[in-house]
C-alpha cells in the first residue's frame, strides 16, 4: 500500500484508527497479565521479607537487642531469602536497602598486669635444745610489684609424698624482708625439706600464689642425750644419765642397764642398746703435760643399728 493512501485513510477514519490500536494494547496488557500470573505470585512473596528486611532497618530496638553483629546477620540472612525468591527473574528489580548501625567505640580499659614473685629463702636453723622445733627465715622479693597478703610455708617429711601448707605468715608490707616462722610440728631425728609462696589479694596480679621459693633442708635433732657414768665391770653393767625432751622440756633419769640391754628407763626411751665395754685411757693435758688416767669405752648401737662408742672420762 502506497503511503498516500494510508495518509488518506488515516485522515479519513480516525475513530478506527483510534480504536484498532487501544484493542492492540489491550490485548498485549491482557496477554502479559494471563501468562504473569505465576510470576506476580512470586513478585507478591518476595516483597514480604523485604518488608521484613525493613522492619529490622527501622527497628532500632531489635539492633539493640540484638547487638552489631547479631543485627547484621539477621539483614543478611534477610537479603539472601530475597535473593533466593526472585532468582531467575530478571525483570523484578530490587535495591537493598543501606543499612546504618551505629557502633559506640569505647576505648577499652587496660589495667596494667603486676608481678607476684616467689620469696627469696635464707635460712633454716635447728636447736639441739628444742628438737621439736625449726626455724625458717627468707626475704620478701622487693622486685614484686603486686600487693603481697601473705606467705605460705610447705613442709615434707622424708619419706613422705607430698609438700603440705602448714603455715601462712602475714605480711607487712610488699617489700618487707626478714621474716621468720618457727614451725612446731616437727619430730626429732627427721629430715624436712620446705619451700615457701606469696600470696597477693591484688585484683591486677598476674597470680595469686606465686612460685616456689628454693628449697630449705635440714634434719631435727635427738630428743635425747645420755652421759655414760661408769662402769661397773664385775656386774658387767653400765651407770648412764639419760637426759629426755618430755612435754617441751628437758627431763632426766639414772639407769642402770646390763650389757646387751636397751639404754632405757620408763619414759626415758633412746633406742640404743649397751653393747660392750673395754679398758681404755683418757688424756688430760695439763701445764706439766699430759696426763693419762684409766677409764672405759664404751660400745652400742643406736636405734638405727649403727655401731657407736663413747669414752668416759674420768672422776
Amino acid at each position: 500500500m502506497k503511503l498516500s493512501a494510508i495518509t488518506k485513510f488515516v485522515t479519513n477514519n480516525p475513530e478506527r484508527v483510534v480504536f484498532g490500536v487501544c484493542a492492540i494494547v489491550f490485548l498485549v496488557v491482557l496477554a502479559g497479565y494471563l501468562s504473569g500470573g505465576k510470576d506476580n505470585e512470586a513478585v507478591y512473596a518476595a516483597r514480604q521479607p523485604a518488608l521484613e528486611l525493613k522492619d529490622v532497618v527501622r527497628t532500632n530496638e531489635l539492633a539493640e537487642k540484638l547487638g552489631p553483629v547479631e543485627y547484621l546477620k539477621k539483614v543478611k540472612v534477610t537479603w539472601e531469602e530475597i535473593q533466593q525468591a526472585t532468582e531467575g527473574k530478571t525483570w523484578l528489580m530490587y535495591r537493598p536497602p543501606v543499612v546504618y548501625v551505629e557502633f559506640r567505640k569505647e576505648a577499652p580499659i587496660t589495667r596494667e598486669k603486676k608481678s607476684n614473685l616467689s620469696p627469696i629463702a635464707k635460712s633454716v636453723i635447728t636447736d639441739t635444745n628444742k628438737p621439736d622445733e625449726v626455724t625458717l627465715s627468707w626475704n620478701g622479693n622487693i622486685s614484686s610489684t603486686a600487693q603481697i597478703k601473705s606467705y605460705k610455708v610447705y613442709r615434707q617429711a622424708k619419706g613422705e609424698k607430698d609438700f603440705t601448707a602448714v603455715a601462712e605468715v602475714q605480711a607487712v608490707t610488699p617489700t618487707e624482708s626478714g621474716y621468720t616462722h618457727i614451725d612446731k610440728g616437727v619430730k626429732p631425728e627427721t629430715e624436712y625439706s620446705y619451700y615457701l609462696t606469696a600470696v597477693s589479694d591484688d585484683p591486677d596480679a598476674v597470680k595469686a600464689e606465686s612460685d616456689r621459693s628454693g628449697e630449705l633442708k635440714t634434719v631435727t635433732p635427738d630428743d635425747y642425750k645420755i652421759e655414760f657414768i661408769d662402769v661397773i665391770v664385775e656386774k658387767n653393767s653400765l651407770y648412764a644419765k639419760i637426759h629426755k625432751y618430755l612435754n617441751g622440756k628437758w627431763d632426766n633419769a639414772m639407769a642402770f642397764i646390763s650389757k646387751g640391754d636397751k639404754i632405757d628407763k620408763d619414759k626415758f626411751i633412746t633406742g640404743w642398746t649397751f653393747m660392750d665395754f673395754q679398758p681404755d685411757v683418757y688424756e688430760v693435758s695439763k701445764a706439766g703435760g699430759v696426763i693419762k688416767k684409766k677409764t672405759f669405752r664404751v660400745f652400742y648401737l643406736d636405734k638405727r643399728g649403727k655401731e657407736g662408742n663413747f669414752l668416759i672420762p674420768p672422776k
